[in-house]
């Protein structure tokens, strides 16, 4: 009957063209694991549905198993099988506990934490403050996952702390182990041309990239270029139906 609003992400609303499939990391992954001799481990988005049943899969056709490490890999994963949305194949998870008696040559960890964060699984794994397990010489960290902006110093930290401990790192610098899950330009064309929305809201992403969304957007015809509203966190936008204005603003922020 019509579409109001399109809230539609702006991450990669710079790039031409369309995203990748998640089939193209399969090749650089399954090279990785067909090369590896010790411990492969593993950190990427915990989100990232798709690419976690990548990595199982791998897992379980190169013989190793699989341990979950960080509450948030361990939740998805959970609430993904739960929805049927993951194949995991019977017996091929075990417990932290397990994986210190587990031979190196047969054992994944998969951890969160790809971006560093401070108190994640993976930066724990990296300076020997996890309770089970820690990063050691001949381990192979395969970061599978992109930097997000503002990240760059805490992730360098974590591969310093790796290669410190003796391991190997490989980032989507040195293979293609990552694409991303935002749509590009493409993908947005196909969504607005679907949608048909009387507005176009950018969302999720700096605020030049939600500029360059408008930008582009007006350009394709569809939604008029002052029915293209940019707003910030905080920004109360109100819609009658025939008009959209900013007319208020709520605090937002770290509560403390």
């Amino acid at each position: 009957d019509g579409v109001l609003a399109l809230f539609a992400d702006s991450t990669n609303a710079e790039r031409p063209g369309r995203t990748q499939s998640e089939r193209a990391v399969i090749p650089a992954l399954e090279e990785i694991f067909e090369g590896a001799q010790g411990r492969i481990i593993v950190s990427c988005f915990s989100s990232s549905v798709h690419r976690i049943q990548i990595i199982l899969d791998l897992a379980q056709d190169f013989g190793r198993n699989v341990a979950l490490l960080g509450r948030s890999m361990v939740r998805n994963v959970e609430v993904a099988d739960s929805l049927r949305e993951l194949d995991i194949p019977d017996g091929l998870f075990i417990t932290p506990a397990q994986a210190r008696q587990m031979d190196d040559d047969r054992l994944v960890l998969l951890a969160a934490g790809c971006q560093g964060d401070p108190m994640s699984a993976m930066t724990r794994l990296a300076t020997d403050q996890h309770k089970n397990i820690s990063v050691d010489a001949g381990d192979l960290v395969v970061l599978s996952a992109r930097i997000i902006p503002g990240n760059e110093r805490a992730i360098s930290r974590l591969i310093s702390h790796c290669y410190k401990r003796g391991a190997r790192v490989i980032d989507n610098s040195l293979a293609r182990i990552h694409c991303s899950g935002h749509g590009s330009q493409e993908d947005l064309r196909i969504l607005i041309e679907a949608v048909r929305p009387k507005f176009l809201v950018p969302i999720h992403g700096e605020h030049r990239q939600l500029y360059r969304h408008r930008e582009w957007a007006a350009t394709i015809g569809i939604v008029e270029p002052e029915n293209i509203i940019i707003f910030e966190n905080g920004d109360v936008l109100e819609f009658d139906g025939e008009h959209a204005a900013i007319i208020d603003k709520e605090p937002v922020g770290r509560t403390f």
